[in-house]
Protein backbone atom coordinates (compact mmCIF):
# COMPACT_ATOMS: atom_id res chain seq x y z
CA UNK A 1 0.00 0.00 0.00
CA UNK A 2 1.60 3.43 -0.70
CA UNK A 3 -0.09 6.36 1.24
CA UNK A 4 0.97 10.11 -0.12
CA UNK A 5 0.00 13.45 0.61
CA UNK A 6 1.95 16.63 -1.69
CA UNK A 7 1.00 20.39 -0.16
CA UNK A 8 2.92 23.14 0.55
CA UNK A 9 5.68 21.85 -2.14
CA UNK A 10 6.06 18.93 0.21
CA UNK A 11 5.56 15.20 -0.40
CA UNK A 12 4.91 12.90 2.64
CA UNK A 13 4.93 9.14 1.41
CA UNK A 14 4.42 6.34 3.42
CA UNK A 15 4.93 2.56 2.02
CA UNK A 16 3.91 -0.49 3.66
CA UNK A 17 3.87 -4.52 2.06
CA UNK A 18 1.52 -6.68 4.31
CA UNK A 19 2.01 -5.31 8.16
CA UNK A 20 5.77 -3.86 7.38
CA UNK A 21 6.42 -0.06 7.12
CA UNK A 22 9.03 0.12 4.20
CA UNK A 23 9.07 3.42 3.87
CA UNK A 24 7.91 6.61 5.66
CA UNK A 25 9.65 9.80 4.41
CA UNK A 26 8.88 13.65 3.61
CA UNK A 27 10.61 15.00 -0.08
CA UNK A 28 10.97 18.47 -1.40
CA UNK A 29 9.27 18.45 -4.45
CA UNK A 30 8.43 21.84 -6.39
CA UNK A 31 5.50 20.47 -8.60
CA UNK A 32 3.70 17.60 -8.51
CA UNK A 33 5.98 16.06 -11.27
CA UNK A 34 9.05 16.14 -9.00
CA UNK A 35 6.77 14.16 -6.47
CA UNK A 36 5.57 11.66 -8.85
CA UNK A 37 9.49 11.47 -9.77
CA UNK A 38 9.75 10.66 -6.00
CA UNK A 39 7.13 8.28 -5.67
CA UNK A 40 8.35 6.04 -8.90
CA UNK A 41 12.06 5.93 -7.69
CA UNK A 42 11.09 4.76 -3.97
CA UNK A 43 8.82 2.50 -5.43
CA UNK A 44 11.71 1.57 -7.98
CA UNK A 45 14.32 0.58 -4.86
CA UNK A 46 11.98 -0.77 -2.93
CA UNK A 47 11.39 -3.00 -5.64
CA UNK A 48 7.50 -2.71 -6.04
CA UNK A 49 5.62 -2.52 -8.95
CA UNK A 50 3.30 0.27 -9.07
CA UNK A 51 0.72 -1.51 -11.90
CA UNK A 52 0.01 -3.90 -9.01
CA UNK A 53 -0.36 -1.33 -6.28
CA UNK A 54 -3.02 0.87 -5.45
CA UNK A 55 -1.82 4.57 -4.05
CA UNK A 56 -4.31 6.65 -1.78
CA UNK A 57 -3.68 9.91 -0.95
CA UNK A 58 -4.61 12.30 1.59
CA UNK A 59 -4.43 15.58 0.15
CA UNK A 60 -6.79 16.39 -2.39
CA UNK A 61 -5.37 16.17 -6.16
CA UNK A 62 -5.96 17.69 -9.55
CA UNK A 63 -8.16 15.70 -12.16
CA UNK A 64 -5.14 16.04 -14.64
CA UNK A 65 -2.69 14.94 -11.97
CA UNK A 66 -5.11 11.68 -11.15
CA UNK A 67 -4.95 10.95 -14.80
CA UNK A 68 -1.00 10.96 -14.92
CA UNK A 69 -1.35 8.70 -11.42
CA UNK A 70 -3.65 6.29 -12.95
CA UNK A 71 -0.98 5.26 -15.99
CA UNK A 72 1.07 3.84 -13.67
CA UNK A 73 -1.04 2.50 -10.94
CA UNK A 74 -3.58 0.02 -10.64
CA UNK A 75 -5.74 2.52 -8.56
CA UNK A 76 -6.11 5.92 -6.88
CA UNK A 77 -7.95 6.41 -4.01
CA UNK A 78 -8.43 9.28 -1.44
CA UNK A 79 -8.39 8.76 2.20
Amino acid sequence: KVVASYAYGYLHLGIAQGNNLLLANIFKADDFTCAEYFIFLSMRKLQLNPEVSSICFRTPVSQEEEMSLYRYFKAVEHI
